[in-house]
């Protein structure tokens, strides 16, 4: 009888052993069809983002074009200003420098007229009478 009791145990364990690969077995073939649908799965979604990589990085360069542009734009603005600015801070102080003092508001006016018409006759003189003197 232990004999049989030892046989039967030996049996079961092998029979147990047996089952336990096939599960194994198994579940190890499922796990690698779940691996490699996952994988095709990661493949089609790499395919698809690559577009959009693509556009991503298109619009961010867009971004960043537009940025500089704008920047650019605003340092030239900002330049000119300040030259015109400082163009004009220089004229005047040439005008009011150049006016002996006034008694008057309307007399520096008229000083400053003056003035100015010396300076258009002297300085300015339009490209058609400077090319054709006697037209």
């Amino acid at each position: 009888m232990p004999k049989k009791i030892i046989l039967f145990s030996w049996m079961f364990a092998l029979i147990f052993a047996v089952i336990t690969s096939i599960f194994n077995a198994r579940s190890t073939t499922d796990s690698k069809k779940v691996i490699i649908k996952l994988e095709s799965k990661i493949d089609s979604l790499e395919i698809k983002l690559q577009p959009l990589e693509v556009e991503l990085r298109n619009e961010l360069r867009n971004e960043l074009k537009n940025e500089l542009k704008d920047e650019i734009r605003d340092e030239i603005r900002d330049e000119i200003r300040f030259r015109v600015e400082d163009e004009i801070k220089y004229s005047n102080r040439k005008i009011i420098t150049s006016l002996p003092f006034a008694q008057s508001i309307s007399e520096l006016k008229c000083r400053v007229d003056e003035e100015t018409e010396k300076c258009n006759k002297s300085e300015y003189m339009p490209l058609r009478d400077s090319l054709f003197p006697f037209y």
